[in-house]
Parts: C-alpha cells; sequence; structure tokens
C-alpha cells in the first residue's frame, strides 16, 4: 500500500514537471535541432518500452491491441522524424507542415509517456 501511495505522489510530480517543462518549451526549443533531439529521445524510450512489452510472455488480447496501436505511432513517428532530420542535414528549416507534424509526434509521444506511467 505504501510503495503504491509513493508510485502516485512521483506520477504526479512527473506530470507536473513535464507540464512545466511544456510551457516553457517555446522559450527553449528555438531551432530545429532542439525540437528534433526532444522528438528523437522520446521516440527512442517509447521504442524501447514497446520492445520490452512486445517480449513479454503470456499478453492479454487487449494488450496486444494496445501494442498494435503504439506500433502504429512508433511507426508514423520514425517516419516523421525521418524527414524532419533529412531538413536538419541540409542546413534548411523544415517547412511549417514538418514542424507541426513533429510538434504533434512529440505530444503524442509525451502522452504515451505519460499513460505509461499512471499505469
Amino acid at each position: 500500500m505504501r510503495l503504491r501511495t509513493i508510485q502516485i505522489y512521483l506520477t504526479v510530480a512527473l506530470v507536473v514537471a513535464i507540464a512545466a517543462g511544456c510551457a516553457g518549451w517555446q522559450g527553449t526549443m528555438d531551432t530545429p535541432q532542439e525540437r528534433y533531439v526532444l522528438a528523437a529521445s522520446l521516440y527512442n524510450a517509447e521504442y524501447d518500452r514497446y520492445l520490452v512489452d512486445v517480449a513479454r510472455p503470456g499478453l492479454l488480447d487487449p494488450e496486444k491491441d494496445a501494442l498494435r496501436e503504439k506500433r502504429k505511432v512508433l511507426v508514423r513517428a520514425d517516419e516523421v522524424l525521418k524527414i524532419y532530420e533529412s531538413y536538419i542535414e541540409i542546413g534548411q528549416s523544415p517547412p511549417a507542415d514538418q514542424a507541426k507534424a513533429l510538434e504533434e509526434i512529440i505530444n503524442l509521444l509525451t502522452r504515451m509517456a505519460i499513460e505509461r506511467m499512471v499505469k
């Protein structure tokens, strides 16, 4: 019981810290490279977690369905990251639609990380 209470407090503290960080991103995430690094870090963390989850024996059907959905998100994120990275590599600023797609991926991966921590 005590461990569960500690987990809840830590999760709430993490969510608050992430929310506070999100509020400050506009001032600290000025360059496309910084946005890319953030998105790539989130992607790598969620991909690693996905590999751990898929390897678990005895998954139930709802868990398998959730992992299939997570895979779709990760595939989409990988596509967006590769396109965004190609602009950075040639020294161009990514177009607005690519910047928006990357921001959506950042938000989605952040939400996935928070949901995983709350469970």
